[in-house]
């Protein structure tokens, strides 16, 4: 196993970069606000924790999807003004 991840999410974003790094040989931890979302994710085999503290830990590196930060009233157009400038 290579160094071990920790993705924050299981949604659409962080249940396939979880998938990608489980096939790809690396020790990875789920953790969502939903536990229900890791069960397949689990059943793959990576490694999930009730609380995020242990989840990350247990990892050299985190992962954390932005939609939810995007999702904010103007921060997506804010950050495309910056990347147009």
């Amino acid at each position: 196993m290579k160094q071990p991840v920790c993705v924050l999410g299981a949604g659409r974003m962080g249940s396939s970069v979880t998938t990608t790094l489980l096939n790809n040989g690396y020790d990875t931890w789920i953790r969502n606000r939903t536990a229900a979302k890791c069960g397949a994710l689990i059943t793959m085999g990576a490694r999930s924790s009730a609380r995020r503290s242990l989840a990350q830990n247990g990892a050299n590196a985190d992962f954390a999807s932005l939609a939810p930060l995007f999702s904010r009233e103007g921060v997506a157009s804010e950050v495309m003004g910056k990347a147009n400038a």
